[in-house]
């Protein structure tokens, strides 16, 4: 059986292992900073923070 490449993308290894229960009031909260800081983002935020966080407003999880 062929495949074509990944289906699903892969994560980062901090959070391979984490539950999305675990994630959710993380991932809220940076998510609440960015946007009340108007894209002021902070050195200790790397790239797969933010497009997790990203991920979850496009789904229409975030409130």
């Amino acid at each position: 059986m062929l495949t074509r490449g990944r289906l699903v993308p892969r994560q980062p290894r901090a959070i391979k292992r984490t539950t999305r229960t675990e994630l959710r009031g993380e991932n809220i909260y940076i998510a609440k900073f960015i946007h009340w800081n108007n894209g002021a983002i902070p050195m200790q935020l790397r790239g797969e923070t933010i497009v997790s966080v990203t991920l979850l407003i496009i789904k229409g999880e975030m409130v």
